[in-house]
């Protein structure tokens, strides 16, 4: 348990880093945090933490993308649901949401961005409505974040529009890496706004923001996003005009 103290007051950043994240590929860990170290001198260090148990990698993807987590041993001590998922899609799930997170926080004009273990630990969270990630701007507006990589029931998409509809986030979006289900998506809240605008002064619609991702690419997100914003496509500028 020393050592675990040890490693984790003199690598706080790194662990830190993780705790927050969750899941991250090595190369944006070294990216975000280390690039002024030799690649080689990271990775000793990765290894150092893996050997010790303070860390765990897996790869997913071909070619194959080295995944970083904490440990379930150190999870159990830091998040109340010591249930730290192993399953693949859950690993994809997390991995993404971190790749879009960092980039609104490093492209926005974002004070933070919570996840969602982070809003359970908070005022923000609660048992009715628990976005993936939420964004809280500068300009003191809050950002629900929805990554979607699976089919949902009519009746479970309906549900969560209904509680964004009666929230008080300023915009909700919803991220896609893939067309049809995007498209049902714009098709529910179609139908959904039909239903429900005669109850809302405004319409649901000009709250929901798509954004769909439908290359491999990370390199460039600012041009391979493709944002959609009141039924029309837009360029990120107009995204970040909009949201920030």
């Amino acid at each position: 348990m020393n050592r675990d103290l040890h490693y984790l007051t003199n690598y706080s950043e790194f662990f830190n880093f993780l705790l927050k994240w969750k899941v991250v590929e090595s190369s944006t860990v070294y990216n975000e945090l280390f690039s002024h170290l030799k690649k080689t001198s990271y990775w000793n260090m990765v290894s150092l933490f893996k050997k010790e148990g303070l860390i765990e990698t897996v790869g997913i993807g071909y070619p194959k993308k080295s995944m970083i987590r904490i440990s379930s041993r150190l999870a159990r001590s830091v998040y109340k649901d010591s249930k730290l998922g192993f399953d693949l899609s859950e690993i994809i799930h997390e991995s993404l949401l971190t790749d879009y997170c960092l980039f609104f926080l490093n492209n926005l004009k974002v004070g933070n961005i919570e996840l969602a273990h982070e809003l359970l630990d908070s005022e923000t969270g609660n048992s009715k409505l628990m976005p993936d990630a939420v964004i809280f701007t500068n300009s003191n507006k809050k950002i629900a974040i929805e990554l979607e990589l699976t089919q949902k029931s009519r009746t479970r998409i309906y549900r969560k529009f209904n509680n964004y509809m009666h929230s008080e986030y300023d915009y909700f979006i919803y991220l896609f890496i893939n067309r049809s289900m995007s498209k049902n998506y714009v098709n529910r809240a179609r139908e959904f706004n039909i239903e429900n605008n005669e109850e809302k002064g405004t319409s649901f619609l000009d709250k929901l923001i798509y954004i769909e991702h439908l290359t491999d690419s990370k390199d460039n997100l600012s041009n391979d996003l493709k944002f959609i914003i009141k039924g029309k496509e837009c360029d990120f500028s107009s995204f970040a005009k909009v949201v920030c």
